[in-house]
């Protein structure tokens, strides 16, 4: 055991950068166990040892990289050209303002006019009664579904990929009819 620890004493002195330079000397006690030290020991015969040089590699240049924070930040001359749109013109073209949607009806399409053209990292969310309905769209037309009787507004925005608006239009309300008891619905005819 203690010659393990001896042993090991040594290889952590020998591995040191800052006492590569310093003399180890080996000695044997009375018990026959070899010692090693950084200095020759009192009254006994001891040996300087002589370590081989420790083999070292100079590190290798590496390259200088360019800084690239994000790969996708990264813009093309053709991109610069097809450089996004700062504002987009807007409107929902269908349905029009105060428009009727027939008792019955419960899906509802909704048609956005849009200049100039989406860009590639854009889309349009149309939202209703202040709620987004579904994802972010390529395209410029939706199809809300289970419209109920009632109010609603409807608004489109042209949001980039993170989801912030970028242009948004005005909002359209309409009006979803629901049956009435002044006219009832008509009752079926017997079949003769």
């Amino acid at each position: 055991m203690k010659r393990a620890l001896t042993l090991s004493a040594l290889l952590l002195l020998a591995s040191s950068p800052l006492l590569l330079n310093a003399q180890i000397y080996q000695s044997i006690d009375e018990d026959g166990n070899v010692i090693y030290t950084d200095q020759p020991p009192k009254g006994q015969e001891s040996q300087e040892v002589k370590l081989r040089p420790t083999n070292t590699t100079p590190p290798l240049a590496t390259p200088k990289q360019p800084e690239v924070t994000n790969p996708d930040d990264e813009t093309t001359d053709q991109e610069e050209e097809d450089a996004a749109p700062e504002k987009y013109k807007i409107s929902i073209s269908s349905p029009t303002n105060e428009a009727q949607i027939p008792m019955g009806q419960r899906d509802v399409n909704v048609s956005v006019s849009l200049e100039p053209s989406l860009h590639a990292d854009h889309r349009v969310q149309i939202y209703m009664n202040g709620a987004k309905q579904g994802e972010a769209m390529s395209g410029t037309s939706k199809t809300l579904k289970e419209v109920y009787r009632g109010a609603h507004t409807i608004k489109a925005a042209v949001v980039d990929k993170k989801g912030k608006t970028i242009s948004s239009s005005e909002s359209v309300t309409i009006y979803v009819q629901r049956p009435s008891v002044l006219f009832p619905k008509p009752k079926p005819t017997p079949s003769s």
